[in-house]
Formats: structure tokens, sequence, C-alpha cells
């Protein structure tokens, strides 16, 4: 059990021997963390705990809880975050099961741990997800992340015209608020399916000292040529629905 002071000696921690093998970079990825300082740390593996991590720092960079989807792409494509993503890119190249996560982040409205993986692990986030046996969604057999969710927003959808008629039972604004995370959650995996591979180039050839509005311009270009329309909030969403539902 580690119990560390603050997030940079734990990330520092996690990328040190013993708990790297030495032999690739390979940082052990099966280890689950105890952090005294945030309850909501513990039991996570490290690549969890990095995604985690970054997240309570994205958040707190916002300067308001009304986010646009697209402003989050950008902000991780900004090249101050260039090092803080290489961790979980480090942890994501030797960790298992890449995909079962990003599900969990998927249906659990967790949108910002879900767009950092699709940034540093894509690939192996859009593989088919193998089931055994129905899970929540009523599921089973073989399907994307996408497919999932699809699944999940007609489910909503039925639940919350049920429940038309109870307002003051809470379930409808409960159900409407799911449903429009479930379809920011698509539009995220779709962002990366047609425009992945152009997101994932621009970082690699970026400058370091390219401004954020560049960024901007850069990102709005590569989503308009993989056949985005960027109307004024086609990609709105607000953050206060990406800490879970």
């Amino acid at each position: 059990m580690v119990a560390l002071d603050d997030d940079e000696s734990l990330i520092s921690f996690m990328t040190s021997p013993p708990f790297t093998d030495g032999t690739a970079y390979g940082a052990r990825t099966d280890i689950t963390w105890d952090y005294h300082v945030y309850k909501a740390y513990k039991g996570l593996l490290p690549l969890e705990l990095a995604l985690a991590i970054m997240r309570t720092s994205l958040y707190m960079h916002f300067s308001s809880p009304e986010q646009s989807a697209f402003n989050l792409i950008v902000t991780l494509c900004d090249p101050d975050r260039s090092v803080e993503l290489a961790i979980p890119k480090l942890l994501a190249w030797f960790s298992m099961d890449i995909e079962e996560l990003a599900y969990h982040y998927a249906m659990e409205g967790k949108l910002i741990e879900l767009v950092m993986l699709l940034i540093v692990a894509r690939e192996d986030v859009l593989v088919p997800i193998t089931f055994h046996g129905k899970d929540g969604a009523g599921l089973n057999g073989s399907t994307t992340i996408h497919e999932c969710l699809k699944n999940q927003f007609v489910s909503l959808i039925n639940e919350e015209i049920s429940f038309m008629g109870e307002v003051k039972h809470g379930k409808f604004s409960q159900f409407h608020k799911k449903r429009k995370v479930m379809r920011l959650a698509m539009l995220l995996i779709e962002v990366f399916e047609r425009a992945g591979n152009s997101i994932e180039e621009y970082l690699e050839l970026q400058q370091l000292d390219v401004r954020r509005k560049q960024v901007e311009k850069d990102i709005a270009l590569r989503l308009v040529e993989a056949g985005f329309n960027l109307k004024a909030g086609d990609l709105d969403f607000s953050s206060r629905d990406c800490i879970g539902m």
C-alpha cells in the first residue's frame, strides 16, 4: 500500500523503481494505490490514477464549469499538456483491457477521462469489446463502445418517456442528464474514429511554442476536414456532467 503527500510525488513514485521493470521502461500496471489525501484515488490502478489526477488538474484549470467538448480536446492538445499526457500514455502502453476501462468511463459519464484515454491509446479504445454474458446495458457478445452507447441511449429515451409525468419524482431530469452525457460520449468517440489519425499526427508534429488560439484553429480545421460541422452548440457540454452520474 502506498501513501504520498501530493500528486507530483505520487506520479514520480509511480514511474520509478521498484515500480518499473527496468527493461522497457514498463511501469507496473497491476498495483493499486492507497492515497490518503483523496479517498477517491484509493484502489485505482496506475493508469486510472494518472488519468484521475490529470482530470482534477484540468477541472481546476477551467475558468467556468460550462465547457465545450471542443474546448476540452483543444486543452488536451495544448503543448503545455504534453508532459502530463506522457505518463498515462506510458502506462497505457503496458496496461491490459484498455477498451474495458474506456467502456466504463463512457457508461459512467466520465468524459474527460474518456477523451484523455482516446488521445493516449485511441486504437486500443476503439477495438470491439467481448462481453461474457449480459452486462448492465443488456449487451452480450462482441461489440464496440459506440454501439454500447447507442443501445444505452435508446434505453434512456424509453425510460425518460415513462417518467415524463413524474417530474417531482426527479427521475425525468435524471434520465435527461444521463441521455445528454451518453450523446456527448458518442460524439467524442465519433470524433476520434473519424479525426483521430489527424489529431495524433498533429500532436506528433506540434511545436512547443504554439499559442492556444493557433491550437484552436488547427484542431478545428482537422475536425472540419473529417466532416464535422462546428456550429455553435454542436459540441457543447458542461464539465459538471463529467464528474460522474
